[in-house]
């Protein structure tokens, strides 16, 4: 392939695209990533892709490839079911097939392909699942990503928290996405939240957001039906 500048770039990842092949894409780790590119590959998520570099990197087909905040037009309600289709299938591998999940989600690693396909890459944020907890073992902001209830309490490190703190973070994500702005979602106001979007009241997006934001962690869950 031949790199060139590339199109995205953050700390921890690099994307580059074929000038030459303007479909061929290069996604490049700063480290061996071999969990979440498992993730993206045996899910099907990047369809026509290649591991390369002992799963530092993997070339793959797109039409096109962005980052959420380069996209210009406002999500619709159908895009936000495929988002949740995308991120469930990327999360719901990386648990069931790595016993690995991501401690929380930002807009900034949300990269978009062909239009349809949502997937995760804060590769900072993935975290071992033992015993249904994960480590916390890293100072972080409020503001790196969606923070559940539960990391909000945590009061020193290391701490242990149940793995579905993912589930939480991942609805806040969606919910900001479709609303277009940033909220503190808790407890006392999780229903009235969601009352708000009037539009997909009694939905299944409604009740799907509904479930992973429970208060419990151990009851939360991520379905679509």
């Amino acid at each position: 392939m031949n790199k060139h500048n590339p199109i995205i770039t953050t700390d921890n990842y690099k994307i580059y695209q074929d000038h030459e092949i303007p479909t061929n894409y290069l996604l490049e780790f700063s480290y061996v990533n071999r969990s979440l590119i498992n993730s993206l590959v045996k899910t099907r998520l990047l369809k026509g892709s290649t591991i390369t570099n002992n799963y530092k990197s993997l070339q793959f087909k797109a039409s096109s490839v962005m980052t959420y905040k380069q996209l210009t037009n406002k999500l619709r309600l159908n895009d936000l079911t495929k988002i949740i289709i995308s991120l469930v299938t990327q999360l719901d591998y990386l648990i069931n097939n790595e016993s690995k999940c991501f401690l929380g989600y930002n807009i900034e690693d949300l990269i978009i392909i062909n239009d349809t396909t949502y997937i995760y890459l804060g590769s900072d944020y993935l975290q071992d699942i033992k015993n249904e907890t994960i480590l916390v073992s890293a100072p972080f902001t409020q503001t790196e990503f969606f923070l559940s209830p539960e990391l909000k309490q945590i009061k020193e490190l290391p701490s242990y928290i149940h793995f579905k703190t993912s589930y939480y973070s991942l609805a806040c994500l969606l919910m900001t996405l479709y609303k277009g702005e940033t909220e503190e979602v808790n407890e006392a106001n999780t229903k009235n939240f969601l009352h708000s979007f009037k539009r997909i009241e009694n939905t299944k997006l409604y009740y799907f957001l509904l479930r992973a934001l429970t208060e419990e962690p151990t009851k939360r869950s991520l379905i679509y039906i």
